[in-house]
């Protein structure tokens, strides 16, 4: 579904394409890339996703995007998805992250 071209660039394939526009992705592969991204965060103690809010800012083309991990705080990630030309958002996730019971 995912190409990856390195640590933060992704490229979407046809295999993501949607069914209203065959230039756009459907919905719940950017949501599944920004899960992905939230449970790469790095942690200082074993952590899992306790609740994942994705915001689609707009329709996620195929082609080249851009992981950015914005900010995390204690127990928050904040991860979001860029087109890789225009820098322009299209999606962004709230992760929140507890301590995993071992």
């Amino acid at each position: 579904m995912f190409v990856p071209e390195d640590d933060s660039f992704v490229v979407a394939t046809m295999l993501t394409q949607g069914p209203w526009d065959p230039n756009s992705q459907y919905g719940g592969t950017p949501a599944a890339l920004l899960t992905w991204a939230v449970e790469r965060v790095p942690t200082l103690v074993p952590m899992r996703i306790a609740r994942i809010t994705v915001d689609m800012h707009r329709r996620v083309p195929l082609g080249s995007q851009l992981i950015e991990k914005v900010r995390k705080e204690r127990a928050l990630a904040y991860p979001r998805l860029t087109r890789h030309e225009q820098h322009d958002r299209l999606a962004a996730t709230h992760g929140l992250v507890r301590g995993a019971k071992l």
